[in-house]
């Protein structure tokens, strides 16, 4: 038997025609096709920030764009289908055989057109015009709003300044510099819009007509869907150094084994010292301080090998200065215990260590200087912290060390605050410390 396929009816003056296949989901027809991300703006609505689809969210431009970004720069990016609902504007023409039967799982889906409003990005105020094609005609997104904005607005971005090169190019004088220039960047841009244009992305279109079903079902896809821990996304993500650098960073003999690769919290009875994304927390305050961020240009310049010499090279000095971590690294304390019984045991302590390392290094210091300020520290860090302690004294840090707290205010300016004083205390070392 044999399924006879029109290459003619993939293409239709009044919309989109894709081989679908058929299924069942929750009582629904869903059809699963896969579209090129240039054809995304003809058949899908483009959110608009300020007027988000009936039962939808919000966009976050920022993280919209981010996407966009995301796609031309890894050619090996990976994305998720999008989920859409079809309130009845689809044709689903089943496939038949030579005989004229038909196959209810596979056949012809058409998609009519979406006329395309003026994109908030491409108007003076960036307020948001009437809709071009009528809600009702329009497919609704259920999952994946933020993909279509990032996609139509990278490749419109890209469109734009491919005119505006051409008309760079035009004006300029051909055999000059310039010229050859102008023409080397068209042609990088060109590349860029065809390899995105061409590229595809999954779509799965469910056949509800029902509007309040349709809006619990973004209610349902939203309240199911489990998000990635950032511990999880330190060890696959392999875009960023600190975590290209996790696994070797991990072999020291302070972590090795006691590092867990799923949880954000160490929970008071856990066996693991710290979690995935805290040791890549304690690479990037190395690399750029306790609140910096890595910017694309510094990763380029950074060395895997450099980074994790980096990183152990501190993990030895900690081991050094402190004797519970060394007792931790030679597995004569637990981590439990650790916890209990001094600050080292927070992760925010080690970021503050890392951050100070940071800045005095920065400032000039060296190695071995630094290791005998931050033995001196030792005798500073029993937990619970008591009121007469010496992270009591000075006003900002008194701001993020609670009393009786066992780590400090987590959140990163008051982490800044203390590397702020710890840095001031190596220069004119307090009482405290030289007693």
């Amino acid at each position: 038997m044999s399924i006879n396929v029109d290459p003619g009816r993939l293409q239709r003056p009044t919309g989109m025609t894709y081989l679908a296949m058929r299924s069942r989901q929750g009582n629904r027809d869903v059809y699963t096709v896969r579209v090129k991300l240039g054809e995304l703006r003809d058949i899908l609505p483009i959110p608009h920030p300020e007027r988000p689809q009936p039962g939808n969210r919000r966009i976050s431009v920022p993280h919209a764009k981010g996407f966009g970004r995301y796609i031309r720069t890894r050619k090996n990016w990976t994305a998720p289908s999008l989920l859409v609902r079809d309130p009845g504007v689809c044709t689903f023409t089943p496939l038949s055989d030579g005989d004229g039967n038909e196959f209810s799982d596979a056949g012809y889906l058409t998609i009519p057109y979406t006329r395309r409003e003026i994109p908030f990005w491409e108007t003076s105020d960036g307020e948001a015009p009437p809709p071009a094609t009528p809600p009702s005609k329009q497919l609704f997104t259920i999952d994946g709003q933020h993909r279509i904005f990032g996609a139509a607005y990278e490749l419109d971005r890209i469109e734009a300044e491919i005119a505006a090169c051409e008309a760079r190019l035009n004006s300029s004088r051909e055999g000059t510099q310039k010229h050859r220039e102008l023409s080397g960047r068209l042609e990088e841009l060109n590349e860029h819009f065809y390899r995105l244009h061409n590229e595809s992305i999954g779509l799965d279109i469910y056949a509800e007509p029902d509007t309040s079903r349709g809006m619990q079902m973004f209610v349902d896809v939203a309240d199911n869907a489990r998000g990635i821990t950032a511990a999880i996304r330190a060890e696959l993500d392999m875009s960023k150094i600190v975590n290209r650098t996790l696994a070797k960073v991990t072999e020291h003999p302070l972590l090795d084994g006691l590092v867990d690769p799923e949880q954000d919290r160490m929970k008071d009875g856990s066996d693991m010292l710290i979690g995935a994304k805290h040791v890549t927390d304690i690479t990037r305050a190395l690399l750029v301080g306790v609140a910096g961020r890595i910017s694309v240009a510094r990763e380029a310049e950074l060395d895997d090998h450099e980074v994790v010499k980096l990183t152990h090279s501190f993990l030895d000095l900690l081991v050094d200065a402190f004797g519970d971590l060394k007792s931790v690294r030679d597995r004569t304390m637990l981590p439990q215990k650790l916890r209990d019984n001094s600050l080292l045991g927070s992760v925010g302590m080690l970021r503050v260590l890392a951050g100070t390392y940071y800045r005095l290094t920065e400032d000039g210091a060296d190695h071995h200087s630094i290791s005998a300020f931050f033995a001196q520290l030792n005798s500073h860090m029993a937990a619970p912290v008591a009121e007469n302690s010496i992270w009591r004294t000075d006003s900002k840090v008194k701001e993020s060390f609670e009393y009786g707290a066992s780590a400090p205010v987590m959140r990163t300016q008051n982490l800044g605050y203390i590397v702020d004083a710890l840095v001031a205390w190596y220069a004119n070392r307090p009482a405290q410390l030289t007693a």
